[in-house]
């Protein structure tokens, strides 16, 4: 008795059907009931390849029979639909239950058992599915809400339909009522899903395309039409669907599904299903696009802020970098700043603001402002934070604020800092040996007042050669590390890196971690004083007296600065200087009524005085009238000396005049 023969006495009467497939898929032998069922006689399927008989097969079937083949277990049952042939609405259902067949000759293959689904079966099957797609739809909401970035959110969609919804999808986006760019994902029903992803800018996108995000509605199709997933020019067999996905009443853009094959259609679950999913995707996607445009807005507006270039300044080489965090963070509130002061120093600032988007940017641009009207003051780097911390308070909403500000000498380079919340600087010498310039914690600005807390004033000097770094938190902060270390890492590249101020910026950026993807922003800013000092010019030398009120004060501060010039070889500037030194005393008599030190400094391009007197009222020049017998002494300094200026100090006020020497 042949193996067929066997077969047909035991199943061919069977009230299901049968069939038996060898290890390469080929019908051996189906009985009647699924010629039946089927519309395929076994006569004209004997020999012949499953896929080729019917190649929109279910994928969860074919993976089951492959599966089987292999030694796996017999497996559950599948429901299997098939379209109706003129009917591409309604579809027949089958069960189908697989398992493994050894035939007469030892070679092992597979067979299934197929009947038709009765309502029960079917409504169980539709509740299965069901909660599957509900569990699909609760993972779609609970990805994209964790990304702002579109091309994710794409990404997402085609993970998320693909094969559920079909063989292939393409999602087109609209921007402004244009259609920005496709991305085509094609997936294969028959190779477990493997995907391949396209992206193309297109002008104009396919007719069906345009017709949803024109008329904002839903289109079905029996077949897959011409382009509308890849580029082939005729139309396919299958089914498409091209759904809107919308958001604030508007059509922000479309998905288009198709599944490949005569019998796989688009059901009403499926449709349902698809316009469910489009929806959601459509608000993930109008949601990035805000936040994109407020973080392209606040970025935009940081930029403007900040230092467009850095002043050339003398006796300081200078480089900065801002860079904002990665692409789904908005743009945060740090800033940097250098400020040439009239003195010849330069007053260099870093701070955070606490909070991200545009509210932080335009408090940051707030503060810029503020910190360079009142370094013109030449305020103490302590009191000026004193005065930022008021400006802080005044603010509409209470902020937070990390600062350091700080002045330095280039000629000297006498250093002078404070700082409110934070980091210390860094300074890394010529011998790349790396000292940080510490000082106790001190809360940051916005709480001062709170806490009776005033920044503390610290200075230390620069030696030759020796650059200084500051920077905020985003260079150092890394989730799961810790600050310590990070710490410790960030003065271990400082002392390897290339001395030079723009190499030193971009090496230590990148030894942090500082090039590609992270969360918050970085501004860094490394102020380097070079190792070449003028020859034969004791800078810094100072020389210092103390006058009492009395009239022969103004002589006696004439005298000694005409002597400290010519003990200095700058007799050139003697005579100038001693009549703006017996105006300034002059002033300080007048007005104080009280001593007054005078202090004279070497500088590189010639020599620096400053008065300083108990009168916290500062002077002014004004225009006197052609009989006054007063008021011009302030007119003498500023007409004569290379730069001056009058500002309060803790004890009163300074006012100061530079000369230089005539070739300087």
């Amino acid at each position: 008795m042949t193996e067929t023969g066997g077969l047909d006495r035991m199943f061919g009467a069977a009230p299901f059907g049968v069939v038996h497939l060898d290890e390469r898929l080929r019908f051996v032998w189906t009985n009647r009931y699924f010629a039946v069922l089927t519309g395929d006689m076994a006569d004209d399927l004997r020999g012949r390849d499953l896929h080729q008989v019917y190649p929109d097969i279910d994928p969860a079937l074919d993976r089951a029979l492959t599966a089987v083949l292999a030694g796996g277990r017999p497996s559950a049952e599948h429901l299997v639909r098939r379209r109706r042939e003129g009917s591409p609405s309604n579809a027949l259902a089958f069960q189908v239950v697989v398992f493994p067949v050894t035939g007469a000759d030892g070679r092992r293959g597979v067979g299934a058992i197929i009947k038709e689904a009765t309502t029960e079966v079917e409504a169980n099957a539709r509740l299965a599915m069901a909660t599957e797609r509900l569990h699909l739809l609760s993972e779609l909401g609970r990805q994209m809400s964790t990304t702002l970035d579109t091309d994710r959110i794409v990404e997402l969609t085609a993970d998320l339909l693909l094969p559920v919804l079909g063989d292939a999808c393409a999602v087109d986006l609209v921007e402004d009522d244009d259609p920005l760019f496709r991305q085509v994902t094609r997936a294969s029903a028959t190779n477990g899903g493997d995907r391949s992803t396209t992206t193309a800018t297109e002008i104009t996108p396919p007719a069906p395309v345009s017709e949803v995000l024109r008329s904002g509605r839903l289109l079905r199709y029996p077949v897959v039409p011409a382009g509308l997933i890849d580029d082939v020019d005729t139309e396919r067999t299958g089914s498409a669907l091209v759904v809107p996905m919308r958001a604030r009443g508007q059509t922000v853009g479309a998905v288009s599904l198709a599944r490949f094959g005569a019998s796989r259609g688009y059901e009403p679950d499926d449709v349902a299903f698809a316009v469910e999913a489009a929806g959601r995707m459509g608000v993930a996607l109008d949601n990035a696009r805000l936040f994109e445009r407020q973080r392209d807005a606040a970025m935009a507006m940081q930029h403007a802020l900040l230092p467009q270039r850095l002043p050339t300044l003398p006796g300081v080489e200078l480089a900065a970098r801002y860079i904002a965090g990665s692409a789904d963070t908005e743009v945060g509130g740090d800033w940097f700043d250098v400020i040439p002061l009239p003195d010849g120093s330069l007053a260099v600032v870093i701070g955070d603001v606490m909070g991200r988007g545009v509210r932080a940017a335009a408090v940051m641009g707030q503060l810029r402002a503020a910190v360079r009207a009142y370094a013109l003051l030449d305020l103490a780097p302590s009191r000026l934070l004193w005065y930022l911390d008021r400006v802080v308070a005044l603010l509409d909403d209470v902020q937070l604020v990390t600062c350091l500000y700080g002045v330095l000498d280039p000629d000297t380079g006498a250093f002078r800092y404070a700082k409110a919340g934070h980091h210390p600087p860094l300074m890394r010498r010529a011998d790349r040996s790396v000292a940080v310039l510490d000082s106790p914690p001190a809360p940051p600005l916005g709480l001062l007042d709170m806490v009776d807390s005033r920044p503390v004033e610290y200075a230390t000097r620069v030696p030759a050669g020796a650059t200084l770094l500051f920077y905020t938190d985003g260079l150092v902060e890394e989730r799961q590390v810790d600050l310590g270390k990070r710490h410790e890492q960030l003065q271990r590249s400082l002392g390897e890196v290339d001395g030079h101020p723009e190499r030193l910026v971009e090496q230590l950026l990148a030894a942090m971690g500082r090039t590609g993807e992270h969360t918050d922003d970085v501004a860094v800013l490394a102020v380097h004083r070079p190792a070449v000092v003028a020859p034969d010019v004791d800078t810094g030398a100072e020389a210092q007296l103390t006058v009492t009120d009395a009239p022969e004060s103004v002589s006696t501060a004439r005298h000694f600065l005409a002597g400290v010039l010519t003990e200095w070889g700058l007799a050139a500037l003697r005579d100038t200087a001693a009549l703006l030194v017996s105006e300034t005393v002059t002033n300080a008599l007048l007005h104080a009524h009280s001593a007054a030190d005078v202090r004279v400094r070497r500088t590189a391009h010639g020599v620096e005085v400053e008065v300083r007197d108990h009168d916290d009222r500062l002077p002014a020049p004004r225009e006197p009238e052609p009989d006054d017998e007063s008021g011009r002494g302030l007119r003498l300094v500023e007409q004569l000396s290379a730069a001056w200026g009058a500002e309060p100090s803790y004890a009163g006020k300074r006012v100061w005049f530079r000369l230089d020497l005539p070739d300087a």
